[in-house]
């Protein structure tokens, strides 16, 4: 199955390139924020902390915010006060200030994931949908691979940060002009004739499923990836470099994994996609716990970044599956789980590695997380099937 390049996928798209352009600066910029203001690094650090919260606010009342304003407009405001905080950021002298910037560019991208979402999930239907929602994966990947290499070459030339991030926020202006080509209104779009009769009018089992599920396999993956690092220092002797390595090489099968993810989903069910690539993240989780040599923990690294390539958006699309009437409350809450997920991650880690003073066990707690999450999808996949039969009965027995 072909999957059609509209203009709401590529509003979507860039809106997620914008995301990852953001976040994944942060620790290349951080130096040089400092520098400007004549602040410790971890004092400048602190500041990007306002971006991230910003943006877990955006989510969570992107949830009752999009009941006022039409997914169109959203965008327009979105795309506008981004570029116009990061302009002003450029002329900012006072370190406040530019926190406060940072907050409000922060909540903008945390509603514009939610508009994005809503996009989508109104554009497109069944496979489509699906297909889409990894496509966004792959375009928060793409961004996280060419931003920090763009901003490298903007630092070396010019020195100044903020320049890196207007260049992200430019391409709002782009958001902008493709908004023109949107449709009016897609909280008033009528539904498809034809729904599965396992749709729900407003709420449903299946988003509820989707967002606890997405919430333990974030904070498996945050549980991996900050501490991995050390785990591999500490307790098998590897160079900073080489565990740096192992880092990177996640990252990057990630976006192998989720160019990979479109191509398969078209061909597979999703709910056996789900399956699958949580099951080999619950295999490579299992296998980076272990005493590996180098190479062997390479290829752990690289299959682990396979495993969570597509599992953010992708949970999404699971969810609405099974939502008769798509809205950006059902895309909000799942990605409300995603991030206090990621909110909660460090300090549960980091509580159960003081509680057992070893960090192995909190590698080996992923693995367990993987496996929750798979029971779920599994008990949920049987509840469907037994109240579809249980539905048939009932007809049977009323003819």
């Amino acid at each position: 199955m072909k999957l059609s390049i509209s203009v709401d996928l590529a509003v979507s798209g860039l809106i997620y390139i914008v995301v990852a352009g953001f976040v994944a600066q942060i620790g290349i910029l951080t130096p040089y924020l400092a520098a400007d203001y004549g602040v410790d690094a971890t004092v400048a650090a602190s500041q990007f902390s306002t971006l991230t919260t910003g943006f877990f606010l955006g989510t969570v009342l992107a949830f009752f915010l999009l009941d006022f304003l039409s997914v169109r407009l959203a965008i327009r405001l979105y795309a506008l006060v981004v570029l116009a905080t990061t302009a002003t950021m450029i002329y900012s002298q006072s370190l406040i200030l530019t926190s406060v910037l940072f907050a409000i560019t922060g909540f903008c991208l945390g509603v514009s994931t939610c508009l994005a979402g809503m996009l989508v999930a109104k554009g497109k239907e069944g496979k489509a949908r699906e297909m889409s929602f990894i496509g966004l994966d792959a375009a928060y990947n793409f961004g996280g691979l060419i931003f920090p290499a763009l901003s490298a070459y903007v630092l070396m030339q010019s020195k100044t940060w903020e320049l890196s991030l207007l260049i992200v926020a430019s391409l709002t202006v782009w958001i902008l002009f493709l908004s023109f080509g949107l449709k009016d209104d897609y909280e008033k779009e009528e539904s498809p004739e034809g729904e599965s009769p396992n749709f729900s009018p407003v709420w449903s089992h299946g988003v509820l499923v989707a967002g606890t599920a997405l919430f333990l396999v974030i904070v498996a993956k945050y549980s991996i990836v900050l501490w991995l690092p050390q785990y591999y220092q500490e307790h098998l002797s590897y160079t900073l470099q080489e565990a740096a390595e192992l880092v990177s090489t996640i990252f990057g099968s990630a976006l192998v994994g989720t160019v990979l993810g479109v191509l398969i989903v078209a061909r597979m069910r999703l709910v056996y996609f789900i399956v699958f690539v949580l099951t080999a993240g619950l295999f490579s989780s299992v296998l980076l716990s272990l005493s590996l040599g180098y190479y062997a923990a390479l290829g752990a690294a690289a299959l682990y970044g396979l495993a969570i390539a597509a599992l953010y958006n992708v949970f999404i699309a699971y969810g609405l599956n099974y939502v008769h009437r798509p809205s950006h409350k059902h895309v909000s809450f799942v990605i409300i789980c995603s991030g206090i997920a990621a909110t909660i991650a460090p300090a549960l880690s980091s509580a159960v590695v003081s509680s057992f003073a070893s960090i192995r066990v909190v590698m080996l707690l992923s693995p367990l997380l993987y496996l929750a999450a798979i029971t779920l999808l599994l008990v949920h996949q049987a509840f469907i099937k037994l109240s579809t039969i249980s539905d048939q009965d009932s007809t049977r027995l009323t003819e």
